[in-house]
């Protein structure tokens, strides 16, 4: 971690401390864990992964837990090899579950596992292993059912009146309403939507506009950024980073968006969706002004369609 730590943005540095901390937990020694396991694993992902941390002394009852952890030892040099195996399923099948044994999402899993795996390939740089471990290992995560469901993809009319219904709501709805309609009608990301300013709006009084989106607003926590601050930009997924991509967007986004930003005007920096209080919207905001719309608006057998999702 350390050795990334400045050349890694805050976001995928927590990610590589929910992996490693998941594992490392998995590592010590059977009755050598802490009593308490998550004050342990929060010690070592809350402070020992984290290099802005390390630079205060840890919590009482994260020293304590720190201070007992025993990684595993080889009981015997014939039987590294089993050991090592072990361990390492051990340490993989961890990855598969939640603080409350339930099943992650299949792309978590994914995620952590790529992790773990470039901190071993690291070791292997650094000769502290000759080989991955993790190459040759044969093992599988367990098959999560998170797949979108084509039947809760809703169609044009059920888009409208969910879009309608957000409107309508008191509150945040009004604000979310073309927040809403740059997802559908453009495809875009929430953190690409966040992040969109006037600047990079074409929004003609007639016919199509286009949008020229050039990365997102992602959360990354103020104890994992080196300003502090809790959310950074970060470019278009896997693209670099003065990278823009231009999206015909028709008639009704271009008038959604013209009227929002006649009503609520632009931030200070020329973004054109915010809260209530000049930041950015909150993941858990649109998620709670979605959940409303659908409702109001779709009968039981409807509602599972979810932002984020292909639907949206």
């Amino acid at each position: 971690m350390d050795a990334r730590w400045e050349r890694t943005p805050g976001n995928t540095r927590r990610t590589l401390a929910e992996a490693l901390a998941t594992i490392t937990i998995a590592f010590v020694d059977a009755g050598a864990v802490y009593h308490d396991s998550r004050v342990l694993r929060r010690a070592v992902y809350s402070w020992a992964l984290n290099k802005k941390a390390r630079v205060n002394e840890p919590r009482e009852e994260w020293r304590a837990a720190w201070s007992g952890l025993i990684i595993g030892r080889y009981p015997s040099r014939n039987s590294t090899t089993l050991w090592c195996c072990v361990v390492l399923l051990r340490g993989l099948d961890a990855l598969c579950r939640k603080l409350d044994d339930t099943l992650p999402a299949a792309k978590t899993t994914k995620r952590k596992r790529a992790a773990v795996n470039e901190v071993f390939a690291d070791a292997v740089e650094r000769s502290y292993f000759t080989h991955n471990p993790l190459i040759g290992l044969r093992w599988a995560a367990p098959a999560v059912d998170d797949e979108v469901d084509p039947d809760c993809v809703p169609n044009s009319v059920q888009v409208r009146w969910l879009l309608e219904a957000v409107r309508q709501l008191p509150g945040r709805g009004p604000h979310l309403y073309a927040f809403f309609g740059c997802m559908y009608y453009a495809g875009m990301r929430p953190a690409e939507v966040i992040n969109l300013r006037k600047s990079q709006c074409r929004l003609p009084r007639t016919g199509w506009g286009l949008l020229n989106p050039k990365g997102g607003i992602v959360t990354a926590g103020k104890e994992w950024s080196d300003d502090g601050a809790g959310h950074e930009t970060h470019p278009l997924k896997r693209r670099s980073a003065k990278t823009t991509r231009p999206v015909p967007i028709p008639p009704v986004l271009v008038r959604m968006l013209i009227e929002h930003i006649a009503r609520f005007g632009v931030t200070a920096d020329g973004r054109i969706f915010q809260n209530a209080a000049g930041n950015y919207i909150d993941a858990a905001a649109y998620g709670i002004t979605w959940g409303r719309a659908r409702e109001a608006t779709l009968a039981m057998d409807e509602t599972c369609v979810e932002p984020g999702e292909a639907s949206i």
